[in-house]
């Protein structure tokens, strides 16, 4: 049997938005700081639970891994 989804694959029995974009960075060099916010919407009829998730990417000569997880929080719409 071939499963349509892998494990963990984010069904829900609603549907979660997300919109608003804002990414803004302050100061230079290694005192600066960038601060990402969006808006997490339940867009569905059934309360639900979403995880955000934010990634970095560095470039291949940083030599860091191609993805870092760096913040998540969980929250119930």
């Amino acid at each position: 049997i071939t499963p349509h989804y892998e494990f963990g694959f984010g069904l829900s029995y609603t549907t979660i938005t997300y919109s608003a974009l804002k990414i803004t960075s302050s100061g230079t060099g290694a005192s600066s700081a960038v601060v990402v916010s969006f808006t997490v919407a339940n867009s569905g009829s059934v309360a639900g639970t979403e995880i955000p998730q934010l990634y970095l990417a560095y470039p291949t000569s940083a030599g860091e891994p191609k993805r870092v997880l760096r913040g998540f929080d969980e929250t119930t719409l």
